[in-house]
Protein backbone atom coordinates (compact mmCIF):
# COMPACT_ATOMS: atom_id res chain seq x y z
CA UNK A 1 0.00 0.00 0.00
CA UNK A 2 1.02 3.25 -1.24
CA UNK A 3 2.42 5.95 1.65
CA UNK A 4 -0.69 8.88 1.55
CA UNK A 5 0.85 12.62 1.37
CA UNK A 6 0.31 14.58 4.33
CA UNK A 7 0.54 18.27 4.72
CA UNK A 8 2.08 20.06 7.54
CA UNK A 9 -1.48 19.96 9.67
CA UNK A 10 -0.72 15.91 9.00
CA UNK A 11 -3.77 16.07 6.96
CA UNK A 12 -4.16 13.48 4.37
CA UNK A 13 -3.83 14.62 0.78
CA UNK A 14 -6.10 13.89 -1.92
CA UNK A 15 -4.37 12.27 -5.53
CA UNK A 16 -3.45 15.95 -7.38
CA UNK A 17 -2.84 17.47 -3.89
CA UNK A 18 0.45 18.65 -2.68
CA UNK A 19 2.07 21.15 -0.45
CA UNK A 20 5.42 22.70 -1.49
CA UNK A 21 7.71 23.76 0.91
CA UNK A 22 7.15 27.57 1.16
CA UNK A 23 3.55 25.59 2.51
CA UNK A 24 1.41 26.61 -0.17
CA UNK A 25 -0.80 23.95 -1.90
CA UNK A 26 -1.41 23.21 -5.49
CA UNK A 27 -3.44 20.71 -7.08
CA UNK A 28 -2.43 18.91 -10.92
CA UNK A 29 -5.58 18.11 -12.83
CA UNK A 30 -6.47 17.81 -16.37
CA UNK A 31 -8.93 20.11 -18.38
CA UNK A 32 -11.55 19.17 -20.82
CA UNK A 33 -9.15 19.51 -23.56
CA UNK A 34 -6.77 16.78 -21.94
CA UNK A 35 -3.76 19.54 -21.17
CA UNK A 36 -2.64 19.22 -17.90
CA UNK A 37 -3.34 22.44 -15.46
CA UNK A 38 -1.92 23.55 -12.14
CA UNK A 39 -3.66 25.54 -9.32
CA UNK A 40 -2.33 27.32 -6.12
CA UNK A 41 -3.76 28.24 -2.59
CA UNK A 42 -2.01 29.34 0.43
CA UNK A 43 -5.30 27.25 2.82
CA UNK A 44 -6.41 23.38 1.96
CA UNK A 45 -9.75 24.29 3.40
CA UNK A 46 -11.85 26.79 4.00
CA UNK A 47 -11.56 27.12 7.72
CA UNK A 48 -8.12 27.58 7.40
CA UNK A 49 -6.50 30.94 8.24
CA UNK A 50 -4.90 33.56 6.19
CA UNK A 51 -1.49 33.64 6.32
CA UNK A 52 -0.17 37.01 7.12
CA UNK A 53 0.86 39.06 4.06
CA UNK A 54 -1.02 36.25 1.35
CA UNK A 55 -3.86 37.96 -0.55
CA UNK A 56 -7.19 36.46 0.44
CA UNK A 57 -8.54 33.91 -2.10
CA UNK A 58 -10.41 30.41 -2.29
CA UNK A 59 -8.77 27.36 -0.72
CA UNK A 60 -7.45 24.68 -2.76
CA UNK A 61 -10.31 22.21 -2.03
CA UNK A 62 -13.31 24.75 -2.91
CA UNK A 63 -11.35 25.73 -6.02
CA UNK A 64 -11.29 22.12 -6.88
CA UNK A 65 -14.81 21.60 -6.29
CA UNK A 66 -15.30 23.82 -8.82
CA UNK A 67 -12.67 22.46 -11.02
CA UNK A 68 -14.83 19.43 -10.96
CA UNK A 69 -18.16 21.18 -11.24
CA UNK A 70 -16.78 22.89 -14.69
CA UNK A 71 -15.55 19.56 -15.74
CA UNK A 72 -18.78 17.52 -15.10
CA UNK A 73 -20.68 20.27 -17.40
CA UNK A 74 -18.31 20.61 -19.65
CA UNK A 75 -16.73 23.90 -19.32
CA UNK A 76 -13.86 24.75 -21.42
CA UNK A 77 -11.79 26.37 -18.06
CA UNK A 78 -8.93 27.65 -20.38
CA UNK A 79 -11.29 29.31 -22.91
CA UNK A 80 -12.10 31.49 -20.16
CA UNK A 81 -8.13 32.58 -19.86
CA UNK A 82 -8.43 34.98 -22.86
CA UNK A 83 -8.93 38.53 -22.15
CA UNK A 84 -12.54 40.70 -22.60
CA UNK A 85 -10.74 41.79 -25.70
CA UNK A 86 -9.76 39.06 -27.07
CA UNK A 87 -13.30 37.62 -26.98
CA UNK A 88 -14.75 40.82 -28.50
CA UNK A 89 -12.12 40.34 -31.46
CA UNK A 90 -13.59 36.96 -32.12
CA UNK A 91 -17.05 38.39 -31.65
CA UNK A 92 -16.96 40.54 -34.33
CA UNK A 93 -15.26 38.79 -36.52
CA UNK A 94 -18.73 36.35 -36.44
CA UNK A 95 -20.79 39.02 -37.03
CA UNK A 96 -20.60 38.31 -40.82
CA UNK A 97 -24.04 39.86 -41.54
CA UNK A 98 -23.63 42.81 -39.78
CA UNK A 99 -23.58 45.68 -41.73
CA UNK A 100 -20.24 47.41 -41.93
CA UNK A 101 -21.20 51.06 -40.60
CA UNK A 102 -23.11 49.53 -37.58
CA UNK A 103 -19.95 47.73 -37.05
CA UNK A 104 -17.77 50.23 -37.21
CA UNK A 105 -20.20 52.07 -35.03
CA UNK A 106 -19.75 48.87 -32.54
CA UNK A 107 -15.85 49.24 -32.98
CA UNK A 108 -15.87 52.75 -32.10
CA UNK A 109 -17.92 52.48 -29.47
CA UNK A 110 -15.76 49.75 -27.57
CA UNK A 111 -12.38 51.41 -28.34
CA UNK A 112 -13.33 54.34 -26.50
CA UNK A 113 -15.44 53.14 -23.39
CA UNK A 114 -13.68 49.13 -23.26
CA UNK A 115 -10.86 48.43 -24.49
CA UNK A 116 -8.46 50.87 -22.38
CA UNK A 117 -10.62 50.39 -19.38
CA UNK A 118 -9.62 47.56 -16.60
CA UNK A 119 -11.94 45.43 -17.25
CA UNK A 120 -11.16 45.22 -21.33
CA UNK A 121 -7.79 43.36 -20.03
CA UNK A 122 -9.14 41.29 -17.89
CA UNK A 123 -9.84 37.42 -17.90
CA UNK A 124 -13.16 37.24 -18.94
CA UNK A 125 -13.35 34.28 -16.00
CA UNK A 126 -12.69 36.72 -13.49
CA UNK A 127 -15.01 39.72 -14.70
CA UNK A 128 -18.10 39.87 -12.26
CA UNK A 129 -21.30 41.91 -12.51
CA UNK A 130 -19.63 44.85 -10.17
CA UNK A 131 -17.26 45.45 -13.17
CA UNK A 132 -19.74 45.81 -16.06
CA UNK A 133 -22.07 48.27 -13.61
CA UNK A 134 -18.85 49.91 -12.98
CA UNK A 135 -18.11 50.41 -16.66
CA UNK A 136 -22.02 51.58 -17.06
CA UNK A 137 -21.04 54.24 -14.34
CA UNK A 138 -18.04 55.17 -15.53
CA UNK A 139 -19.86 55.78 -19.15
CA UNK A 140 -22.36 57.69 -17.92
CA UNK A 141 -20.03 59.80 -15.75
CA UNK A 142 -18.30 60.48 -19.02
CA UNK A 143 -21.77 62.14 -20.45
CA UNK A 144 -22.95 59.09 -22.59
CA UNK A 145 -26.51 58.72 -22.56
CA UNK A 146 -28.77 56.02 -21.11
CA UNK A 147 -29.87 55.28 -25.19
CA UNK A 148 -26.37 54.70 -25.51
CA UNK A 149 -25.35 53.14 -22.40
CA UNK A 150 -28.11 50.56 -23.69
CA UNK A 151 -27.08 49.68 -27.08
CA UNK A 152 -23.61 49.11 -25.56
CA UNK A 153 -25.27 46.55 -23.52
CA UNK A 154 -27.52 44.69 -25.53
CA UNK A 155 -25.53 45.02 -28.69
CA UNK A 156 -21.89 44.60 -27.48
CA UNK A 157 -20.73 43.96 -24.08
CA UNK A 158 -24.11 41.13 -23.35
CA UNK A 159 -23.57 39.50 -27.17
CA UNK A 160 -20.01 39.24 -26.33
CA UNK A 161 -19.55 37.27 -22.78
CA UNK A 162 -22.82 35.33 -24.29
CA UNK A 163 -20.64 33.96 -26.98
CA UNK A 164 -18.52 32.80 -24.15
CA UNK A 165 -21.40 31.06 -22.49
CA UNK A 166 -22.24 29.58 -25.80
CA UNK A 167 -18.92 27.73 -26.01
CA UNK A 168 -18.82 26.80 -22.06
CA UNK A 169 -16.16 29.12 -21.30
CA UNK A 170 -18.11 31.08 -19.10
CA UNK A 171 -20.66 29.21 -16.84
CA UNK A 172 -23.10 32.10 -16.65
CA UNK A 173 -23.19 35.48 -18.11
CA UNK A 174 -21.86 38.37 -15.91
CA UNK A 175 -23.66 41.11 -18.15
CA UNK A 176 -26.58 39.51 -16.98
CA UNK A 177 -29.73 41.93 -15.59
CA UNK A 178 -26.91 44.53 -15.62
CA UNK A 179 -29.46 46.62 -16.45
CA UNK A 180 -31.76 46.05 -13.79
CA UNK A 181 -29.34 47.21 -11.17
CA UNK A 182 -28.02 50.07 -13.38
CA UNK A 183 -30.39 53.40 -12.96
CA UNK A 184 -31.20 53.24 -16.92
CA UNK A 185 -35.31 54.33 -17.27
CA UNK A 186 -36.49 53.12 -20.38
CA UNK A 187 -39.21 55.79 -20.41
CA UNK A 188 -36.56 58.40 -20.75
CA UNK A 189 -36.97 58.51 -24.17
CA UNK A 190 -35.90 62.03 -26.36
CA UNK A 191 -39.48 63.76 -27.10
CA UNK A 192 -40.99 65.30 -29.99
CA UNK A 193 -40.96 69.09 -30.19
CA UNK A 194 -44.14 70.46 -29.35
CA UNK A 195 -45.67 72.62 -32.19
CA UNK A 196 -44.79 75.63 -30.67
CA UNK A 197 -41.16 74.46 -30.57
CA UNK A 198 -41.09 73.19 -33.77
CA UNK A 199 -42.22 76.62 -35.02
CA UNK A 200 -39.55 78.75 -33.57
CA UNK A 201 -37.12 76.96 -34.32
CA UNK A 202 -37.68 77.11 -38.06
CA UNK A 203 -38.27 80.50 -37.71
CA UNK A 204 -34.83 80.87 -35.87
CA UNK A 205 -33.17 78.67 -38.84
CA UNK A 206 -34.90 80.99 -41.84
CA UNK A 207 -33.01 84.28 -39.94
CA UNK A 208 -30.04 82.81 -38.93
CA UNK A 209 -27.33 83.83 -41.23
CA UNK A 210 -24.95 80.52 -40.38
CA UNK A 211 -27.92 77.80 -39.77
CA UNK A 212 -30.22 78.86 -43.07
CA UNK A 213 -28.24 76.70 -45.27
CA UNK A 214 -29.87 73.80 -43.42
CA UNK A 215 -33.31 74.59 -43.47
CA UNK A 216 -34.50 72.95 -46.45
CA UNK A 217 -33.07 69.59 -44.92
CA UNK A 218 -34.49 70.47 -41.35
CA UNK A 219 -37.97 71.41 -43.29
CA UNK A 220 -37.85 68.35 -45.33
CA UNK A 221 -37.23 65.82 -42.44
CA UNK A 222 -40.15 67.56 -40.25
CA UNK A 223 -42.59 66.55 -43.51
CA UNK A 224 -41.27 63.21 -44.41
CA UNK A 225 -39.58 62.02 -40.96
CA UNK A 226 -36.73 60.48 -43.24
CA UNK A 227 -33.43 59.41 -41.27
CA UNK A 228 -30.25 61.74 -41.06
CA UNK A 229 -28.87 59.30 -43.47
CA UNK A 230 -32.09 59.01 -45.52
CA UNK A 231 -32.55 62.90 -46.03
CA UNK A 232 -28.29 63.34 -46.68
CA UNK A 233 -28.43 60.84 -49.15
CA UNK A 234 -31.20 62.07 -51.45
CA UNK A 235 -30.48 62.05 -55.33
CA UNK A 236 -32.27 63.88 -57.76
CA UNK A 237 -32.97 60.18 -59.33
CA UNK A 238 -35.29 60.04 -55.91
CA UNK A 239 -37.74 62.63 -56.29
CA UNK A 240 -40.76 61.82 -59.20
CA UNK A 241 -41.70 65.51 -58.90
CA UNK A 242 -44.26 64.47 -61.72
CA UNK A 243 -46.13 61.33 -59.49
CA UNK A 244 -45.28 63.75 -56.23
CA UNK A 245 -43.70 60.67 -54.51
CA UNK A 246 -39.82 60.20 -52.66
CA UNK A 247 -38.52 56.73 -53.24
CA UNK A 248 -35.86 56.10 -50.53
CA UNK A 249 -33.81 53.30 -51.59
CA UNK A 250 -30.73 54.09 -49.84
CA UNK A 251 -29.17 56.29 -47.25
CA UNK A 252 -25.25 57.90 -46.50
CA UNK A 253 -22.73 56.61 -43.84
CA UNK A 254 -19.94 58.23 -42.96
CA UNK A 255 -17.12 55.20 -41.46
CA UNK A 256 -13.79 54.39 -41.07
CA UNK A 257 -12.36 51.96 -43.53
CA UNK A 258 -9.19 50.70 -42.26
CA UNK A 259 -8.41 54.32 -40.06
CA UNK A 260 -9.54 56.57 -43.14
CA UNK A 261 -12.74 57.99 -42.69
CA UNK A 262 -14.95 58.08 -46.08
CA UNK A 263 -18.32 58.54 -47.55
CA UNK A 264 -20.33 55.35 -48.32
CA UNK A 265 -23.81 55.11 -49.93
CA UNK A 266 -26.12 51.86 -49.58
CA UNK A 267 -27.57 49.21 -47.18
CA UNK A 268 -30.72 50.96 -45.43
CA UNK A 269 -31.19 50.45 -41.64
CA UNK A 270 -33.48 47.56 -42.01
CA UNK A 271 -34.91 45.98 -45.35
CA UNK A 272 -38.26 47.92 -44.58
CA UNK A 273 -36.51 51.17 -45.19
CA UNK A 274 -36.89 50.47 -48.40
CA UNK A 275 -40.08 52.84 -49.03
CA UNK A 276 -42.01 55.56 -51.31
CA UNK A 277 -43.54 58.75 -49.29
CA UNK A 278 -45.82 60.79 -51.34
CA UNK A 279 -45.07 64.45 -51.02
CA UNK A 280 -46.99 67.16 -49.79
CA UNK A 281 -47.38 70.53 -51.84
CA UNK A 282 -45.19 72.14 -49.16
CA UNK A 283 -42.22 69.61 -50.00
CA UNK A 284 -42.12 69.72 -53.50
CA UNK A 285 -42.23 73.22 -52.89
CA UNK A 286 -38.71 73.04 -50.86
CA UNK A 287 -37.18 70.53 -53.27
CA UNK A 288 -38.18 72.68 -56.35
CA UNK A 289 -36.85 76.02 -54.37
CA UNK A 290 -33.76 73.75 -53.73
CA UNK A 291 -33.31 72.98 -57.34
CA UNK A 292 -34.23 75.98 -58.95
CA UNK A 293 -31.65 78.32 -56.04
CA UNK A 294 -28.95 75.60 -56.63
CA UNK A 295 -27.47 76.53 -53.25
CA UNK A 296 -26.71 73.34 -52.11
CA UNK A 297 -26.83 71.14 -54.99
CA UNK A 298 -24.86 70.80 -58.67
CA UNK A 299 -26.57 67.87 -60.76
CA UNK A 300 -22.92 68.60 -62.92
CA UNK A 301 -21.23 67.99 -60.06
CA UNK A 302 -19.33 65.14 -60.62
CA UNK A 303 -19.59 63.84 -57.30
CA UNK A 304 -20.38 60.25 -57.21
CA UNK A 305 -20.63 57.87 -54.27
CA UNK A 306 -20.75 53.65 -54.74
CA UNK A 307 -23.03 54.30 -57.77
CA UNK A 308 -24.91 57.10 -56.99
CA UNK A 309 -24.70 60.43 -58.09
CA UNK A 310 -26.52 63.95 -58.20
CA UNK A 311 -27.09 64.50 -54.71
CA UNK A 312 -29.83 66.74 -53.59
CA UNK A 313 -27.70 68.06 -51.07
CA UNK A 314 -24.18 69.46 -50.72
CA UNK A 315 -21.93 71.40 -48.49
CA UNK A 316 -21.31 75.01 -48.49
CA UNK A 317 -18.43 74.62 -51.11
CA UNK A 318 -20.65 71.91 -53.55
CA UNK A 319 -17.19 70.12 -53.63
CA UNK A 320 -19.07 67.00 -51.79
CA UNK A 321 -21.80 65.75 -49.29
CA UNK A 322 -22.78 66.97 -46.51
CA UNK A 323 -20.57 64.89 -43.32
CA UNK A 324 -23.87 63.18 -40.84
CA UNK A 325 -22.32 64.06 -37.93
CA UNK A 326 -21.45 67.96 -38.77
CA UNK A 327 -25.67 68.03 -39.70
CA UNK A 328 -26.00 66.19 -36.32
CA UNK A 329 -23.67 68.78 -34.90
CA UNK A 330 -25.09 71.34 -36.23
CA UNK A 331 -28.68 71.13 -35.25
CA UNK A 332 -27.32 70.90 -31.31
CA UNK A 333 -25.46 74.08 -31.85
CA UNK A 334 -28.26 76.27 -33.53
CA UNK A 335 -30.72 75.37 -30.42
CA UNK A 336 -28.27 76.27 -28.22
CA UNK A 337 -28.08 79.85 -29.92
CA UNK A 338 -31.65 80.24 -30.47
CA UNK A 339 -31.77 79.62 -26.52
CA UNK A 340 -28.82 81.95 -25.61
CA UNK A 341 -30.48 84.54 -27.88
CA UNK A 342 -33.81 83.59 -26.34
CA UNK A 343 -32.58 84.51 -22.73
CA UNK A 344 -31.32 87.61 -23.48
CA UNK A 345 -34.35 89.01 -24.99
CA UNK A 346 -36.46 87.37 -21.90
CA UNK A 347 -34.23 89.47 -19.25
CA UNK A 348 -34.50 92.49 -21.29
CA UNK A 349 -38.08 91.87 -21.79
CA UNK A 350 -38.54 90.69 -17.65
CA UNK A 351 -39.75 87.46 -18.37
CA UNK A 352 -38.95 83.91 -18.06
CA UNK A 353 -36.84 82.43 -21.42
CA UNK A 354 -39.38 80.22 -23.39
CA UNK A 355 -36.26 77.59 -24.35
CA UNK A 356 -35.16 74.85 -26.80
CA UNK A 357 -34.84 71.15 -25.79
CA UNK A 358 -31.14 69.71 -27.17
CA UNK A 359 -32.55 69.43 -31.09
CA UNK A 360 -31.05 66.27 -33.14
CA UNK A 361 -31.78 64.83 -36.70
CA UNK A 362 -33.41 62.09 -34.43
CA UNK A 363 -35.77 64.40 -32.89
CA UNK A 364 -36.64 66.08 -36.47
CA UNK A 365 -37.79 62.66 -37.12
CA UNK A 366 -39.43 61.49 -33.62
CA UNK A 367 -41.41 65.17 -34.08
CA UNK A 368 -42.35 64.38 -38.04
CA UNK A 369 -43.98 61.12 -36.61
CA UNK A 370 -45.90 62.70 -33.61
CA UNK A 371 -47.34 65.68 -36.19
CA UNK A 372 -48.90 62.59 -38.39
CA UNK A 373 -50.08 61.22 -35.46
CA UNK A 374 -51.45 64.29 -33.67
CA UNK A 375 -53.53 64.96 -37.56
CA UNK A 376 -55.10 61.35 -37.41
CA UNK A 377 -52.55 59.54 -39.39
CA UNK A 378 -53.32 55.70 -39.10
CA UNK A 379 -50.48 53.41 -37.42
CA UNK A 380 -49.92 51.06 -40.30
CA UNK A 381 -49.57 54.08 -42.65
CA UNK A 382 -46.86 55.97 -39.75
CA UNK A 383 -45.26 52.58 -39.76
CA UNK A 384 -44.71 52.55 -43.82
CA UNK A 385 -43.54 56.14 -44.19
CA UNK A 386 -41.18 55.83 -40.93
CA UNK A 387 -39.45 52.31 -42.34
CA UNK A 388 -39.89 50.52 -39.23
CA UNK A 389 -40.40 46.72 -39.31
CA UNK A 390 -43.01 46.82 -36.17
CA UNK A 391 -45.75 48.69 -35.65
CA UNK A 392 -44.72 48.89 -31.97
CA UNK A 393 -41.66 50.39 -32.70
CA UNK A 394 -43.93 53.28 -34.30
CA UNK A 395 -46.16 53.14 -31.48
CA UNK A 396 -43.22 53.75 -28.74
CA UNK A 397 -41.92 56.96 -30.51
CA UNK A 398 -45.24 59.57 -30.54
CA UNK A 399 -47.52 57.60 -27.97
CA UNK A 400 -45.75 60.07 -25.21
CA UNK A 401 -49.28 62.60 -24.42
CA UNK A 402 -48.44 65.96 -23.85
CA UNK A 403 -50.52 68.78 -22.30
CA UNK A 404 -51.50 70.14 -25.33
CA UNK A 405 -52.81 66.97 -26.88
CA UNK A 406 -54.66 66.30 -24.13
CA UNK A 407 -56.20 70.00 -23.81
CA UNK A 408 -57.24 69.35 -27.72
CA UNK A 409 -59.05 65.76 -26.79
CA UNK A 410 -61.23 67.21 -23.91
CA UNK A 411 -61.82 70.56 -26.43
CA UNK A 412 -63.23 67.87 -29.03
CA UNK A 413 -65.44 66.09 -25.80
CA UNK A 414 -66.20 69.67 -24.53
CA UNK A 415 -67.16 70.56 -28.65
CA UNK A 416 -69.40 67.42 -28.86
CA UNK A 417 -71.51 67.97 -25.27
CA UNK A 418 -72.71 71.36 -26.09
CA UNK A 419 -73.76 70.46 -29.82
CA UNK A 420 -75.80 67.73 -28.25
CA UNK A 421 -77.48 70.03 -25.48
CA UNK A 422 -78.27 72.50 -27.95
CA UNK A 423 -79.89 69.64 -29.84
Amino acid sequence: MSKKRKDNKGRILKDGEMQRDDGRYMYRYCDAAGERQTIYSWRLVETDAYPAGKKKDLSLREKEAQIQKDLLDRIDTNGSSITLNELFERYIRTKKRLKQNVKENYLLMYNKHIRADYVGNMQIKAIRKMDILNVYDTMSESGLSNGSIHIMHNNILFPVLQLAVDNNWLRKNPAKDCLKEYPYDPLNKREALTLNEQNKFIDFLSKDKVYVKYLPIVSLILETALRRGEALGLTWDNVDFKSGVLRIDHQLHYYSVNGKYCFKAGSLKTDFANRVIPLSKEVLTILQNVKRNDYFTSINSGIEIDGYNKFIFLNSRKNNVIVPRQFGDAMIAASEKYNKQEEKSAEQEKREPELLPKITPHILRHTACTRMAEAGVDIKVLQTVMGHKRADITMNIYNHVDLSRIKKEFEKVDSQEYEYMLM
